[in-house]
């Protein structure tokens, strides 16, 4: 996928928030593989493994809601390239746009007021290394986040509880 521009609250590439499943899986170059990304997922997300892009889609209407990019992708906001720097040096530009910065464990950066993350699992030890995905999501997408991971938990203890 040659442009993978994030543009906040809006798109990635190709991609924009809101649309349902089959419009993404029309406007992309390969086939979609679908897959649960971990055991509170409550909808499959689409991976794109040639793009290096997983699609994330709200469970209740099947739309956008967030898209993530992997290395060696290019994922671009206002012309900067995301994964090819430093962790450190992008954590200080996050922080020149959003003062209020959300870093809950090192290496794992969200910004509400770009509509980013970033995901660099060996930042305490290589914080010279870039983060090795961002994702890009739709406003409101943390707003319930902790309510939605306990329904999806009560969901998979349901599910467990009628084997």
């Amino acid at each position: 996928m040659a442009n993978l521009e994030i543009v906040p609250f809006k798109s990635v590439g190709p991609i924009n928030f809101g649309m349902t499943r089959e419009e993404v899986r029309r406007v992309m170059s390969e086939p979609a593989e679908p897959f649960r990304k971990n055991m509170f997922s409550l909808t499959d997300t689409d991976e794109f493994p040639k793009a290096r892009v997983h699609v994330f889609y709200e469970a209740k209407n099947d739309t956008v809601e967030a898209v993530e990019i992997w290395q060696p992708a290019k994922p671009t906001l206002g012309g900067a390239t995301l994964l090819d720097q430093p962790y450190q040096r992008l954590r200080e530009e996050f922080l020149e746009t959003d003062p209020d910065l959300i870093e809950e464990t090192l290496g794992d950066l969200r910004s509400d007021r770009l509509g980013v993350c970033a995901w660099a699992p060996t930042a305490d030890s290589e914080p010279q290394r870039p983060p090795r995905s961002v994702m890009a999501f739709c406003r409101g997408y943390w707003d319930n986040y902790e309510e939605m991971r306990k329904n999806a938990m009560l969901h998979l203890m349901k599910q467990l509880g009628d084997q």
